[in-house]
């Protein structure tokens, strides 16, 4: 999983959406439908506002998600399944002139063992037999820059050998549920693989219509799928191995680190105890 994908005119569409935030003149029965006459889900600015809302925020305030998945190996279209993942991810949100925004996020995965729960640093690799020490990356903080059509590529730091394509959408409305797609593509040559990388992001989010139109909330409660199709890594140490890496994931974000599940909490406390006691300051760096 690699990571991590404002509206132009935002201030101009939360100020003409102003009648759909006026829920109490509404019967509930017609909340969904009075919000999806203000929401166009083809149109760019409005994708991008609903893209925004679900997946960070329009403020400055810190946001938070946590994911958990499974990570497993791919050959010959069978699934083999490595181990649980368990990922938090914390961030901030910041306007750029021209409608851009830059986001700054700090992200820390952790493995366990798909039988016991246990965390583990080492796997027995069932395709070559090998024991290896997982890949672990400390937590920094990365900044990565969106406009109304998704994810601008990386311009430092080691995703920036790569091509970059982004895709934001496409959306849809079904009652009061916004489904929005935000998948990111990476392709070329990076350092410490001997073979051209290959990542293929796919998300899925979804939240609430009247929390995207209505302007008093900077960041909507929100869910996502996540899946990825990528090359080996080459700490798996797969050699000339035919197959895919694979994970499937679902994840919520939430607006406290407390609020976060205890068992990344308690693992961000042993193995990252600064961080888990000043997230603010990691996001700093």
């Amino acid at each position: 999983m690699m990571t991590e994908t404002t509206p132009l005119a935002r201030r101009q569409i939360l100020g003409g959406m102003l009648a759909a935030g006026a829920a109490s003149m509404i019967a509930p029965s017609s909340h969904a439908a009075t919000a999806a006459k203000s929401f166009d889900p083809e149109n760019p600015n409005d994708q991008s506002l609903a893209f925004r809302k679900l997946a960070f925020t329009l403020d400055d305030k810190m946001g938070f998600w946590w994911i958990r998945g499974t990570r497993y190996g791919l050959r010959d279209a069978k699934l083999t399944p490595f181990w649980e993942m368990h990922i938090g991810k914390f961030f901030t949100v910041r306007d750029l002139p021209g409608g851009d925004y830059e986001v700054t996020t700090v992200s820390a995965a952790f493995y366990a063992d798909l039988k016991t729960g246990a965390f583990i640093k080492e796997f027995d690799n069932p395709f070559t037999g090998k024991t290896i020490k997982l890949g672990y990356f400390p937590p920094k903080p990365s900044k990565t820059i969106f406009g109304v059509d998704g994810m601008h590529p990386a311009t430092s730091g080691p995703l920036a050998s790569l091509a970059s394509v982004g895709a934001l959408g496409p959306t849809w409305v079904q009652g009061d549920r916004v489904v929005l797609r935000a998948d990111h593509v990476l392709s070329g040559p990076m350092s410490g693989y001997a073979q051209p990388v290959e990542v293929n992001d796919l998300t899925t989010y979804f939240g609430s219509l009247r929390d995207i139109v209505n302007p008093k909330i900077a960041s909507a409660p929100a869910a996502q799928v996540f899946s990825d199709i990528n090359t080996w890594p080459g700490w798996l140490e797969m050699g000339d191995q035919p197959g895919n890496y694979y994970s499937r994931a679902y994840g919520e974000k939430v607006f406290s680190y407390n609020a976060m599940p205890k068992l990344w909490r308690d693992l961000m406390a042993q193995e990252y105890p600064e961080i888990a006691n000043d997230p603010a300051a990691a996001l700093r760096g």
